[in-house]
């Protein structure tokens, strides 16, 4: 199971069928910037668990790359689980 201080379950797996992710791995540059675009209104930097828009943007390739490695990890081993 994956936690942070905000979210006690994060990510975790049930047996070797089910894993559940709280979050996007799979997010693109383009993606986050269309989010931060559309939906900065919603967000509210002075909540401690919430980043500023800056600092979302503050090494974003950078973020994204590591952020699709760990979707590429879960997916591969999802997929072998399921005999894919």
């Amino acid at each position: 199971m994956l936690s942070s201080r905000w979210c006690d379950n994060q990510a975790f797996a049930w047996g070797d069928k089910v894993l559940a992710l709280q979050g996007h791995p799979e997010m693109t540059e383009e993606l986050v910037e269309l989010w931060l675009d559309d939906w900065a209104h919603l967000l509210d930097a002075s909540q401690p668990s919430q980043q500023s828009v800056a600092e979302m943007r503050e090494g974003l390739n950078e973020k994204v790359s590591a952020l699709n490695r760990v979707a590429e990890g879960f997916y591969a081993h999802w997929l072998e689980l399921a005999g894919l």
